[in-house]
């Protein structure tokens, strides 16, 4: 851990992996182990894993607008090798991008993901359709008949490519980009406020206004498919509803590794 100038702080290094999702089941065509699976009988897909972490603290004055909402997303690039004639020529090449949880997983459909990956943000508007008519939407009715509505989903296409306006959370302006949007402003909920389900559970600093390392961003992207931002309450979900192991409250917040030798994925 090593401190910055202006107050900051940066790690980098092994962590337990805070993140908490039946994977197995969702992405096997939105298997659900237990009834709509909103509470219990899901399988944590993470528990027992490490990741290679990289962790910035800092202080919101050297982020902060006029709005106070900052929009953000990362991406991936690597090195592409041409050869011709003998010679080769070396360039980095954006192979992928993330913003929001699971969009590229849900939203985005499999022939136009590596696209979706190529391209920046302000360049979203070519897939506004499938916020607006959302594939998961119809899979939800045809695998479970949820009466979940499949078009014209304008409320969609505010919570991940606009922002929040109405009521006023974390709007960053009618261009349409898939950003991790956060209203900095917004006071940090206190423990016995929090709620997994962020904005929908009424924690409005939980996703989509940013996004926690306790939020349940599953069982939130299927409720907010199924219309709970438009009367359709659906208790829709993965069964998981926390971590394995308890985060650290203070900096860098994900907990230490488990043992290599303790690994109990062979169980």
């Amino acid at each position: 851990m090593t401190s910055l100038p202006g107050g900051g702080k940066v790690f980098a290094g092994q962590r337990d992996d805070a993140f908490y999702a039946d994977i197995g089941a969702i992405f096997d065509l939105l298997a659900i182990r237990k009834g709509t699976g909103n509470q219990g009988g899901g399988k944590d897909f993470f528990a027992g894993y490490a990741v290679h972490a990289i962790a910035l603290q800092i202080p919101i004055s050297q982020l902060d607008t006029k709005s106070h909402v900052v929009g953000v997303w990362a991406t991936t690039d690597r090195q592409q090798v041409k050869v011709h004639n003998g010679h080769a020529r070396m360039r980095w090449s954006q192979v992928s991008r993330l913003g929001n949880p699971l969009v590229n997983e849900v939203v985005i459909p499999t022939a136009l993901k590596d696209l979706w990956n190529h391209w920046t943000p302000s360049r979203d508007k070519y897939f506004q359709r499938f916020y607006r008519t959302p594939i998961l939407a119809k899979v939800m009715n045809q695998l479970y008949h949820l009466g979940v509505p499949e078009k014209n989903r304008k409320d969609l296409v505010s919570v991940l490519l606009t922002g929040v306006n109405d009521p006023k959370l974390n709007y960053t302006g009618p261009t349409l980009a898939d950003m991790l949007r956060v209203n900095l402003s917004v006071p940090v909920t206190p423990p016995s406020d929090f709620s997994r389900l962020g904005v929908l559970g009424g924690d409005l600093q939980g996703w989509p206004n940013g996004r926690r390392l306790g939020d349940d961003v599953v069982d939130i992207a299927e409720q907010a498919v199924a219309g709970a931002l438009v009367g359709k309450k659906v208790p829709l979900g993965d069964g998981v509803d926390g971590p394995d192991r308890p985060r650290l409250p203070v900096f860098p917040y994900e907990t230490d590794p488990a043992s290599g030798y303790a690994n109990e994925k062979s169980k």
